[in-house]
């Protein structure tokens, strides 16, 4: 089994760019001075997001496709998924209340108790309290502990949308790009749902089902260098055009797909330490608000970047070791018996570490 290291290496630079257009937000109180905001109508931090997406459908169907039970899935998304997020949401909770929090631990859990236990449970998109603030801010930016975390509801949907259609005898390429139209038109159109949650899935979904097609294209087709250059360039006169929303999903997730499996580019072995990514994205904000905190008014952005991304990288290190690699082994399912589909296998199978969470 060949292990494509290109992949790993590009979860790590999304995670990085997440932090970098945030180190805009959290310096300066809004994203105008982001250089990707005017020129590609997001910030680069979206676009992170997006490949995170992208890498998941694709990865993610796969694991699906290989899984040898049902339940054997669903035990690997959790694994991969709630432990990290678990420790990093607790952490991030204490050391906020112990450092920043004017009363006691009984007073913030008889004020906040609920809050904490939806920010815990993944129904809230992150821990934010009122009169808890790390630093003074005119949008109560202060108070938001960990502003990353809505992807990660979106990325326990997408799995739950994966096991669900493969129940039905829904997973397949058909049905991926019927999908992958459907949300795209609904963007198109302008419906982003009828709250905040099914909006910020429609934003992402595009480029989740577009790593699914990826999937399915890959059992097939090689992808070659000559359509990868196609793709960059209308990627480049979509830019120009102002339709990059649309025109990504399917152009990025080809050259992601090439970029990953086939180029002769070598990205470097960013795995050599452990899957870092996870854990990078989801202390970066945390570590961003302490660096703010710890600077003072007039931080510049990267002043922070350059303090923040080392110190989320470490934790992103001692998440893997200490915590997300032990659950995974603990969740892994006993080997023994056939995946439940069989299917065409691809010339050299994928392998990185258990998909792709966000």
């Amino acid at each position: 089994m060949t292990r494509y290291r290109n992949f790993d290496t590009l979860r790590l630079i999304a995670a990085s760019s997440v932090i970098f257009s945030h180190s805009f937000f959290i310096a300066e109180g809004h994203e105008r001075n982001e250089p990707f905001a005017g020129p590609f109508g997001h910030i680069l931090a979206i676009y992170g997001v997006f490949i995170f997406f992208i890498l998941s459908g694709l990865l993610v169907t796969q694991s699906m496709m290989d899984a040898r039970s049902l339940s054997a899935f669903s035990l690997k998304r959790l694994g991969r998924i709630v432990p990290g997020l678990l420790v990093c949401n607790v952490l991030t909770i204490l050391v906020a209340v112990e450092w920043f929090y004017e009363g006691t631990w009984l007073q913030f859990l008889a004020e906040h108790g609920r809050m904490v236990l939806a920010s815990l449970s993944l129904i809230s998109d992150g821990p934010y309290f009122n009169g808890l603030e790390l630093y003074p801010s005119p949008i109560y930016l202060g108070t938001i502990l960990n502003g990353s975390l809505w992807t990660i509801q979106q990325e326990v949907l997408s799995y739950g949308l994966i096991a669900l259609l493969f129940c039905i005898g829904g997973l397949n390429l058909t049905m991926a790009a019927l999908l992958f139209y459907a949300v795209l038109c609904m963007q198109y159109f302008g419906f982003w749902g009828f709250n905040k949650f099914m909006g910020n899935f429609i934003l992402v979904a595009p480029c989740f089902f577009a790593g699914m097609i990826m999937y399915f294209v890959l059992r097939y087709h090689r992808p070659a260098g000559s359509l990868a250059l196609i793709c960059l360039v209308l990627l480049a006169g979509a830019t120009y055009l102002c339709i990059l929303d649309y025109a990504f999903p399917l152009l990025a997730a080809y050259l992601i797909a090439y970029l990953g499996t086939t180029a002769p580019i070598n990205l470097g072995n960013a795995a050599r330490f452990g899957d870092l990514s996870y854990g990078t994205y989801l202390y970066g904000w945390p570590v961003q608000q302490l660096v703010r905190a710890w600077l003072g008014e007039g931080a510049q952005w990267w002043e922070i970047f350059a303090v923040s991304l080392p110190a989320a990288l470490a934790l992103g290190f001692v998440s893997w070791h200490l915590v997300e690699k032990p659950a995974l082994r603990l969740f892994a399912p006993r080997s023994g018996r056939k995946p439940l589909v069989p299917h065409a296998s691809m010339d050299e199978r994928l392998s990185v570490p258990d998909g792709s969470p966000v």
